[in-house]
């Protein structure tokens, strides 16, 4: 197949800023797992229970390329909605949110940290991450797109909350789940599996 000179320059230049784009990204998520890193080991208790929350986590700090993987992959299911809205259960400090707001959703979180919440709001302002209970939140039926990588140490709490979530959530909605500890909805007709993505990690979408 003939190319002109110019066609293949011009093929050359994509290929080099798809190229540069990649690095930049790579540098990027190195950088924010270094900095998630620092909070989980020096501002806060670690891969720990919450102070006062033993069935809770107290940091998670979910690996940066795997979380924006993620989160492009439901993006491009959703292609066809505007602004998705976005909920990240347990948001720690809003940087799954952050992630999201730039690939397009539009980022809300809940974290029961009122600390982690203030340094969010702090750091995030624009990830919206609010003081609450996740197995309290009544309003997972308004989001497109609910987050989780499991918020409870205790794995009764955590399917308790995963079935609250299933249950809530609107038809239509994606579930991204990390450390997930259910499977009863692998045999609902409710939910179609969208991907696996590892062990635990499941993206699936509700049906009705």
């Amino acid at each position: 197949m003939y190319f002109s000179i110019s066609t293949w320059f011009v093929r050359v230049k994509k290929m080099n800023e798809t190229a540069t784009t990649c690095r930049h990204l790579a540098a990027l998520v190195l950088m924010m797992d270094e900095i998630q890193r620092y909070f989980m080991n020096e501002l806060e208790y670690g891969i720990a229970a919450l102070p006062g929350h033993p069935e809770s986590w107290a940091f998670v700090g979910m690996d940066t390329g795997r979380a924006l993987a993620q989160l492009e992959f439901v993006r491009d299911c959703l292609r066809e909605v505007p602004s998705p809205r976005f909920v990240d259960c347990g948001a720690g400090l809003g940087f799954i949110g952050m992630l999201a707001r730039g690939l397009g959703f539009r980022p809300g979180g809940i974290e029961l940290s009122s600390r982690y919440v203030e340094i969010a709001n702090r750091l995030f302002a624009e990830a919206s991450v609010a003081e609450g209970n996740v197995l309290d939140f009544s309003d997972y039926g308004e989001f497109d797109v609910i987050y989780y990588y499991g918020p409870f140490k205790d794995d009764a709490m955590q399917e308790q909350f995963e079935i609250k979530v299933e249950r809530d959530a609107m038809p239509g909605a994606i579930i991204i789940a990390n450390r997930k500890v259910s499977d009863t909805w692998q045999n609902s007709p409710d939910f179609r599996l969208l991907k696996e993505d590892g062990v635990g990690s499941w993206i699936f979408q509700k049906r009705r």
